[in-house]
Parts: C-alpha cells; sequence; structure tokens
C-alpha cells in the first residue's frame, strides 16, 4: 500500500513539474518563457470592480478562446457566459489585471479579494485556461504573504 502511495505521489511531482517547467507561472508570463508559454502574447488590461468609483469598469475580455467576464456568482469567472471551474482558494472580488492571450491558451493575472484577505491586501492569481476554459496551471500569491521563491509579482 506505501509503494502505490510513494508513486502516485512521484508520478503527480513530475508531471507538475514537466506540465510547466521553468518555475511558476507568475513567473513564467514575467518572463515570458516555457514550453507552455511559446510566442508574443496579446496583452489586455482590465478593471472589473473599482471601490473609489474615480475608474470604470473595463467589462469582458475578448480573447482567441472566448469572451472572459465575471461570472454570475460572486467570485466566479466565465467563459462565453459558462462558468469557469475555479479551484476554491481562487475564487473572490476580482479588482484588476491582465489578460495574456497565446491564441489556444489564455492566462489572467489579477487581484482578487478572497474570504480571508482584506481589501487592503488583495491577493494574486494568475491562472491558465485552455481552449475549453479548464484551468490547466494556477498561481497564488496571498495577499499577507511575500511571494515564495520562484513566484513574481505581475500586479501591482
Amino acid at each position: 500500500m506505501k509503494k502505490w502511495t510513494v508513486v502516485s505521489v512521484m508520478s503527480a511531482a513530475m508531471f507538475a513539474s514537466t506540465a510547466y517547467a521553468g518555475g511558476h507561472l507568475s513567473c513564467q508570463l514575467h518572463a515570458a518563457e516555457g514550453s507552455a508559454l511559446e510566442g508574443q502574447p496579446k496583452v489586455t488590461e482590465f478593471l472589473w470592480s473599482t471601490a473609489n468609483g474615480a475608474a470604470n469598469p473595463t467589462g469582458p475580455i475578448a480573447t482567441s478562446i472566448g469572451v472572459i467576464d465575471q461570472g454570475k456568482a460572486v467570485g466566479s469567472l466565465a467563459l462565453d457566459s459558462a462558468p469557469i471551474q475555479l479551484p476554491p482558494e481562487l475564487g473572490g472580488l476580482v479588482h484588476f489585471g491582465q489578460a495574456y492571450d497565446y491564441g489556444n491558451r489564455v492566462a489572467l493575472a489579477y487581484l482578487v479579494e478572497r474570504a480571508e484577505d482584506s481589501s487592503a491586501l488583495p491577493s494574486q492569481v494568475v491562472l491558465m485556461l485552455d481552449k475549453t476554459g479548464r484551468v490547466i496551471a494556477s498561481d497564488l500569491i496571498p495577499g499577507d504573504a511575500e511571494p515564495a521563491p520562484g513566484q513574481c509579482r505581475l500586479i501591482n
């Protein structure tokens, strides 16, 4: 039984390291390198939530995989009006960020106010969506924490 557990853990670790070799997704976007990030992306800035009302929200993001917008439920995202299944720790009120369109994949880097965050210290989320809207990689820097080794701040 223990042997299968070790094999399973090792297999999962090998898959994770080969899927996005070269560090956390946030640093891959920052450096624009890595096998999953070939080519120059089209970068679009977005603003979805404003606390002070000084700026107007930009609305949905048109990408090569479809239109990405806030979902119907608070803290959710949608692709062409269909909900995107986010890992639970990534859900929250999206403030602003950038979309990196690579053609058949889109990365989103944004500040989000999760239940465990304060509005003064939102978390940074970076996620990669495939053409079906499935999250294939993600990276989280909690609002009250410094980036871990290999993580990069993309949104200030």
